[in-house]
């Protein structure tokens, strides 16, 4: 059984490693019909019906997902800018050394304007609700927190620094407050002395960083439908089988609840011989459906690489409605879903076939279409 335990994991993170070595864009939708990808480098936003793609400037290289602000106005990306400076040998020749640095952009889709933020400012993004300022990550020196931002830019706040946190990812601003959920990675020793990597959630505001009880097996999170709890999936497979948990945690009284949803998800199916992995969950924003992703491993013969599939379920937050969106069969496939601002539609990046491909859906997984991105070779 171990054995069989760790050639599937060691198989879907060949995958994964595979997968997180490629230039793979990033893909997000307003909830006016708008989807904004970076691909080739560039910032592209178009109405995902008419595929009106229009270039929007930025500084440097767009490499992430672009992050919409609520009322689908501003873009927030990061890109990459190389910068060349004059150096010394040690014999005391002047030579060029270009260095590759992150940036962040905020982009205005109204005037076409472009903000380079400082540099210090990084992805993930979270909006406030009426679009007048976020929160990012914030690093500076040694020290990395959560900041908040106003519209133009001005620091607000941060949080504690997060310490051995391994960053911050899924940012979710909190209703009706100035705090904010976020999803993170920690290294934890168990009691033979072997080092666990764990996820958790926490809640941040202005002078705390507190850990949400039982979040241990977080593969995702998102708010409820009336906005009052976060709720989050949870991977409790035991090696053979698939397995999710969903919990709630109530945001004004921390109160954590098990929600109803089946523990042995009956959508996913896959061919003999294949062993599941959850990749992700993706909770749409209004609360009501969920975009996991499955990776499918099947181990090659000695010196081969590992077969692999990666497929992206749709299902209702109470665990009905299941259904299989999309299916990849190319090795070290991806599939990057994003759910609109109102979650009525879902965008999925798929990169399997070197070309990227974007496809639009309604939540339920229906009527499918391929947009086309712009006609430019990716890099």
């Amino acid at each position: 059984m171990i054995v069989r335990i760790w050639i599937r994991l060691a198989a879907a993170a060949a995958m994964m490693m595979a997968l997180a070595g490629c230039k793979t864009p990033g893909v997000s939708m307003s909830s006016d019909g708008r989807v904004a990808v970076s691909h080739t480098g560039e910032l592209w936003v178009a109405d995902v019906d008419r595929e009106d793609w229009q270039r929007v400037p930025v500084t440097g290289k767009a490499i992430g997902a672009p992050e919409w602000s609520p009322d689908n106005r501003y873009l927030l990306v990061q890109t990459q800018e190389d910068e060349t400076k004059e150096v010394r040998t040690s014999e005391g020749a002047a030579e060029t050394d270009t260095i590759t640095k992150p940036v962040t952009v905020l982009c205005d889709t109204v005037t076409g304007d472009a903000k380079k933020l400082r540099s210090e400012i990084g992805p993930p993004f979270a909006w406030r609700a009426e679009s007048q300022g976020f929160i990012a990550l914030h690093r500076e020196g040694e020290t990395t927190d959560l900041a908040w931002y106003s519209l133009d830019v001005s620091l607000e706040r941060t949080s504690p620094s997060l310490g051995k946190l391994d960053g911050a990812r899924d940012l979710k601003w909190l209703p009706l407050s100035d705090e904010i959920g976020f999803r993170a990675d920690y290294t934890e020793t168990d009691r033979q002395g072997y080092a666990r990597r764990k996820t958790g959630l926490y809640v941040a505001g202005a002078g705390h960083i507190v850990p949400i009880p039982g979040s241990e097996s977080a593969i995702g999170f998102g708010l409820s439908r009336d906005k009052t709890s976060l709720i989050w999936a949870g991977d409790v497979s035991d090696g053979r089988r698939i397995s999710i948990s969903l919990h709630s945690y109530d945001i004004k009284t921390g109160v954590v609840s098990a929600l109803a949803f089946p523990l042995r998800p009956f959508f996913v199916k896959w061919d003999r011989g294949y062993e599941p992995s959850i990749a992700s969950a993706t909770f749409s924003p209004n609360g009501e459906r969920l975009a996991l992703v499955v990776y499918f491993t099947k181990a090659g013969k000695p010196g081969q690489q590992p077969d692999g599939r990666v497929a992206c379920y749709s299902v209702e937050i109470d665990g009905t409605g299941g259904c299989l969106v999309r299916l990849s069969d190319a090795d070290n496939a991806g599939l990057i879903p994003a759910w609109s601002h109102d979650g009525k539609r879902m965008a999925i990046l798929d990169h399997s076939a070197g070309e990227p491909r974007l496809f639009i859906y309604n939540a339920d997984g229906s009527g499918k279409r391929m947009a086309s991105l712009p006609a430019t070779k990716v890099e």
